[in-house]
């Protein structure tokens, strides 16, 4: 199991600093009125959150990154999906940059101290 965990920090290591690149240029494309642009990466952003979310979910299951606060991404989620639904880029994209991102340069930042 040790095993696992050390691959899946190794993972998550190389992967979240490209999910906040990504992030963070989904959030300019709204900002920039090219909607339809972010909003066909939406769901790959969508999908790797949550992928991010499960595998630390998951090692801190098994003992390890007893740090990461998943609530911290919890808490924005819902105001997120409402900013979807009703089509508000303007409040989605400052939730992306201001909000998401942050969460997930901190955990990014937890990540690098750890082993």
């Amino acid at each position: 199991m040790k095993e696992i965990v050390t691959e899946t920090i190794n993972t998550l290591k190389f992967y979240l600093p490209n999910l906040i690149e990504g992030t963070k240029s989904t959030a300019e494309k709204f900002q920039a009125h090219k909607d339809s642009e972010a909003l066909k990466v939406l769901p790959n952003i969508v999908e790797g959150i949550d992928w991010v979310y499960q595998a630390i979910a998951g090692i801190q299951k098994n003992g390890g990154l007893p740090k990461i606060d998943l609530e911290e991404l919890s808490s924005i989620l819902p105001e997120t999906l409402r900013a979807i639904e009703v089509k508000d880029y303007v409040l989605l994209s400052d939730l992306l940059e201001y909000e998401i991102v942050h969460v997930l340069e901190k955990w990014n930042d937890q990540l690098l101290v750890t082993q």
